[in-house]
């Protein structure tokens, strides 16, 4: 008997199995001189964001986005009066349960402003300079920064560490 049920719990297990929708993984990537940029606006749904600060004039944007073919990443840029607007768009809105995401490490000079746009995933930054402004529903932060910083999420938590301008020695 019990061994009729664990085959029973067994087949239904790899039937569910074989019903998920594949996973498939792809990088997006944006490197760029960003000198007569003043701004950029950083939108990413789904997924994680680490952003951490560069003495170059470049800007990298590396991601790993975590796909199905139903829901397909890519990356959009453009520029537009000295605002840099990176954009991870989707074939389809997935569902928030969805294990489809598109986790985000950005390293920025220090001149430029930062907004960010994210529903669900963490943010974390190094010690930056940048003013950040930072719109969610529902993620969790933890931001370290000398400048100015808006915080705001509806379902989450805010860990705001100011740090004072170090010279350096």
């Amino acid at each position: 008997m019990h061994i009729k049920t664990l085959f029973i719990i067994l087949l239904f297990s790899s039937i569910a199995y074989s019903n998920s929708p594949k996973i498939n993984i792809e990088r997006l990537t944006f490197n760029d001189n960003v000198s007569s940029i003043k701004k950029v606006i950083i939108v990413n749904k789904f997924g994680n964001m680490i952003i951490k600060q560069t003495k170059q004039d470049k800007l990298t944007f590396h991601a790993v986005s975590q796909f199905t073919k139903q829901y397909q990443a890519r990356l959009e840029s453009k520029i537009e009066n000295h605002t840099l607007f990176l954009t991870v768009q989707y074939s389809n809105t997935p569902p928030t349960e969805s294990k489809v995401r598109v986790d985000v490490a950005v390293i920025l000079p220090k001149h430029l402003s930062i907004e960010i746009q994210i529903a669900k995933g963490n943010l974390t930054t190094g010690h930056l300079k940048n003013k950040i402004d930072v719109k969610s529903t529902d993620s969790n932060f933890l931001v370290k920064s000398e400048n100015s910083a808006k915080l705001f999420t509806k379902f989450g938590n805010i860990h705001y560490i100011i740090k004072p301008h170090q010279k350096p020695t």
